[in-house]
């Protein structure tokens, strides 16, 4: 089979190639790819009174209309906001207590020009003006402009035991 000096060459290209991979993990690289998706993680603070507004848009109480409109700083690796707006869909649906929400989000990085559109639907708790504690949503990425045009993929969105939130993208881009 294999001479001394292949084995040699293969075992120091294998443990490079671990050792590479374990770094980009660790570091979050956006670079690192998943399955083809490029992984970006976005953190911001808790949603509250100071960020977002609560409109009673349909009958008076909690009913389909009802929107939630966000303006939050992003936290940690990345300058920038999320913007947009949950919209209640569905009352008492699939189950007593739960409501649907559609989104309109985006997510801009840095200055205008690079932003990643995030919509979809999601279930709640009707008590809960965002996802419960620890529930992850997955959201379909629907475009995006300047670095992220023609952006594609997915978000994962957890609302963390603190309240703040972690949004992980898998996205394929220009």
């Amino acid at each position: 089979m294999f001479t001394r000096a292949t084995r040699i060459a293969l075992t120091f290209i294998v443990a490079a190639t671990a050792i590479f991979s374990a770094v980009q993990v660790a570091n979050g690289s956006d670079k690192h790819s998943y399955g083809g998706y490029k992984k970006i993680t976005v953190t911001h603070g808790a949603t509250d009174g100071t960020n977002s507004q609560q409109l009673d848009l349909g009958e008076p109480g909690h009913s389909v209309g009802d929107m939630l409109t966000v303006y939050i700083p992003f936290t940690g690796k990345y300058t920038g906001q999320l913007v947009g707006s949950l919209t209640t869909v569905a009352v008492d649906k699939p189950v007593a207590g739960k409501d649907v929400r559609t989104s309109e989000l985006t997510f801009v990085f840095g200055d205008n020009k690079n932003q990643i559109v995030v919509g979809g639907q999601a279930v709640y708790e009707i008590a809960e003006p965002t996802l419960s504690v620890g529930v992850v949503t997955t959201r379909p990425v629907l475009g995006g402009s300047g670095k992220y045009s023609g952006a594609t993929g997915y978000v994962e969105s957890t609302r963390l035991q603190d309240n703040t939130w972690k949004h992980v993208f898998y996205i394929r881009y220009n």
